[in-house]
């Protein structure tokens, strides 16, 4: 009756099958015989119950030993002295379910929200496999687990724990395996994260500042919108991280390889990355006023429209950057590469390009008012339209360059071909 009501209501509206197929998969694992057979006798173990909604379920000594219940809805539900050994409860929403005396050996719990799952008054008696109990207490219960605790196994691992929303505040997780875990919305302020292996990990929204990252494997990990002043990434390995929209003033990624990271729209001034492998990365819109970028390889990096005050690029390849329309009044380029470079628009006001190579760059209406370009290479480039007024130019060279429009350092303004 519903299927057909849902068919005539679609064609009415003109939707065809498009909202009758999304409504029947939101529901095919609600409908499912195994569901219906799980409610009704409290057993179907290895039964396929992916995505099954059993929000606030009865399930009271229920036997669903290697049973396939990722991604499952359990909030709420009633697994006391339930059987769930061997049963994947990967991102299993647990939060509020009474688990006390169910069975969970040998299960995996990777990305399960265990946030107020009830596992019985005693935590030792808790048939839980060490990790995950470890990662159940983290989230509930920070308090009782000491650094020292966290050393002492060696076998010990975290990979894919889901540790949201916990306060972890200067603990120690060094030699801890936690690639693919879980950490948005924590507090992780003064933790120590160095080298590990945390590839693939989340860290949105996270407060990491004064954290030590030094060394780790962080690639592909998610820091947007993170915290992380003062935060030390110095030699991690960071290539395709995601800093989007954080908060990383005074944060230091000297070393680091960061290839293809993504720096869009952060805050971070006073950062440093000296001698850091930049190579593509994207920093548009980003402020980065008195930053490090000292010996840095920015080859093809984007730094449209960013606030680069004052910052520091004495050395670095920016072999292709774009720097399109930014902001890098006195900032340091001397003995820096930026042959090819995209400059168009950009203000370049007193800044020190003392050495540089700008090799067929793009500097169409870049203002260049006092800059000091002495000895710089500008050798096939594009000052069409510049403003190079009280620009310092000795010993440069113009081989083949185009000033079509530019206004030079006396007042004067290069005619046109």
């Amino acid at each position: 009756m519903l299927t057909s009501l849902l068919k005539s209501t679609a064609t009415a509206l003109g939707l065809g099958l498009i909202v009758l197929t999304a409504v029947s998969n939101a529901a095919v694992a609600e409908e499912s015989g195994a569901v219906r057979r799980l409610r009704e006798t409290r057993s179907c173990p290895g039964c396929n119950l992916r995505e099954a909604l059993l929000r606030d379920a009865y399930l009271y000594a229920a036997n669903l030993a290697n049973a396939d219940l990722r991604d499952t809805d359990l909030s709420g539900a009633d697994l006391r002295r339930a059987s769930l050994r061997h049963a994947d409860l990967r991102g299993v929403d647990l939060r509020n379910a009474n688990l006390e005396g169910a069975n969970l050996e040998g299960a995996s719990l990777e990305g399960a929200i265990l946030t107020n799952t009830f596992l019985g008054e005693n935590l030792n008696q808790a048939r839980l496999d060490p990790q995950w109990q470890l990662a159940w207490q983290l989230v509930n219960q920070p308090s009782s687990v000491s650094s020292a605790e966290l050393l002492a196994d060696p076998e010990l691992s975290l990979d894919g724990a889901k540790l949201s929303h916990s306060d972890l505040r200067g603990m120690a997780f060094t030699g801890i395996p936690l690639a693919g875990a879980d950490f948005s919305s924590s507090e992780l302020s003064g933790v120590q994260l160095d080298q590990l292996d945390l590839e693939d990990s989340r860290f949105f929204a996270t407060s990491l500042s004064l954290a030590n990252l030094t060394g780790s494997n962080l690639e592909n990990a998610n820091f947007t919108m993170a915290t992380a002043v003062g935060t030390t990434f110095s030699e991690a390995q960071l290539e395709g991280a995601n800093f989007s929209n954080a908060e990383l003033s005074g944060a230091q990624f000297d070393q680091a390889e960061l290839r293809d990271s993504v720096f869009a729209t952060a805050n971070l001034p006073y950062a440093s990355f000296s001698e850091a492998d930049l190579s593509k990365a994207d920093f548009s819109r980003a402020i980065a006023i008195q930053s490090d970028f000292d010996g840095a390889d920015l080859y093809r990096a984007n730094f449209s429209q960013a606030l680069l005050n004052q910052a520091n690029f004495e050395g670095s390849s920016l072999i292709g950057a774009d720097l399109e329309a930014a902001t890098l009044s006195q900032a340091n380029l001397s003995q820096a590469d930026l042959s090819n470079a995209i400059l168009e628009s950009a203000d370049l006001r007193e800044a020190q390009l003392i050495g540089a190579r700008l090799i067929r760059a793009n500097l169409i209406d870049a203002d260049l008012q006092g800059a000091l370009l002495d000895e710089a290479d500008l050798s096939l480039a594009n000052l069409s339209g510049a403003n190079l007024i009280e620009a310092r130019l000795a010993a440069i060279r113009l081989y083949y360059t185009k000033l079509c429009g530019a206004t030079m350092p006396d007042g004067s303004t290069r005619p046109c071909p």
